[in-house]
């Protein structure tokens, strides 16, 4: 929209603290301005206020899956989840952390000794289990670790076993423990003991957060489930550490999504597909196909290019995303 964000109502969920006090200001020179309302504002009106994203960003076209027309033809090139590279970018941008902030990561790999190779698992139990996501076992987890490190050592040789756990529920570590001995077991089971009940908006929760976040963003893989907020901003937030962080998460529940997303998945062939039944459709190679976000488990769509819809191979495509003309500056 070619407009400068600023912050005017920073302050965050937890225990009042502002966002300034946790990240750095998007900008060092914009301050807070006097704001109308958002619903009715005119283009040409100086200020204008954003609401909530869900209840505004969906009625613009640089919504995700939206990414920059001019970039996306380059991200396609090096990378699997062009969508997740875009918000990346922006995210690595908005949680430039404050220096006390950045003090307290730095301090947490320090005493966890974290080193790598190493992976983190992110086991989101408590009020979760109740209204979003189903149950799953440590051993489900810890399957795809032990796929990670089987193949890593094809390549390295015997490597020491490390995985980070981040966690609501701190019996996860005893459990692991136990059942895992060839392990190496690292994580705080006091960020996990605040991460429920009546401390979860606190001060110490919220930093709690930030460690694990990035800790686990800082992992060589990462197992979740895409149903928390937690794992998906951790995903988006390896895009800026690695070339292509695309196959570097595993999750045991949902596809990626941003947060509000149009409910489109888009996918584009990378090889052809002959329909075998009437139910199939063909596909050649470029083809985009549109699913709804709630069923993309179930490999339906419609080609956005022939009008056809019908079950694919959804191995036979790759996640794409919308190209859309984003104002490109070129005065600046």
């Amino acid at each position: 929209m070619e407009r400068t964000l600023v912050f005017s109502d920073s302050s965050l969920n937890y225990a009042d603290t502002r966002w300034d006090e946790v990240f750095q200001p998007l900008s060092n020179t914009c301050s807070d301005l006097d704001a109308s309302d958002f619903p009715g504002a005119r283009r040409d009106q100086l200020v204008v206020r954003l609401g909530a994203a869900r209840g505004f960003l969906a009625h613009t076209p640089f919504h995700p899956p939206a990414v920059p027309a001019d970039l996306l033809p380059t991200v396609r090139l090096f990378h699997g989840a062009p969508l997740a590279w875009w918000v990346g970018q922006v995210l690595s941008y908005l949680m430039r952390l404050h220096p006390r902030s950045d003090q307290l990561v730095r301090a947490a790999l320090r005493r966890l000794n974290f080193t790598r190779p190493i992976v983190g698992i992110h086991v989101r139990r408590s009020d979760k289990l109740f209204h979003e996501a189903e149950y799953h076992a440590v051993d489900e987890y810890m399957a795809a670790v032990e796929d990670f490190y089987e193949t890593l050592e094809i390549t390295n040789g015997g490597v020491a076993r490390k995985i980070y756990v981040a966690t609501d529920d701190v019996s996860v570590f005893d459990e692991i423990n136990k059942k895992y001995p060839d392990y190496t077991v690292i994580g705080d089971r006091n960020i996990s003991s605040r991460a429920s009940g009546k401390t979860k908006y606190s001060k110490e929760a919220l930093d709690g957060i930030l460690v694990d976040i990035h800790l686990l963003s800082m992992c060589d893989f990462v197992v979740c489930t895409f149903s928390s907020n937690i794992c998906r901003l951790v995903y988006e937030m390896m895009q800026s550490l690695h070339v292509d962080a695309s196959t570097r998460v595993t999750s045991l529940d949902w596809d990626y999504g941003f947060t509000g997303m149009r409910k489109l998945r888009l996918y584009r062939v990378i090889l052809q597909h002959s329909a075998r039944s009437a139910e199939e459709m063909n596909m050649r190679r470029g083809d985009i196909i549109a699913v709804n976000f709630y069923n993309a488990t179930n490999n339906y769509g419609y080609n956005l290019n022939t009008s056809e819809s019908g079950y694919f191979p959804i191995f036979k495509t790759v996640e794409d995303a919308k190209s859309v003309p984003f104002p490109a500056y070129p005065y600046v």
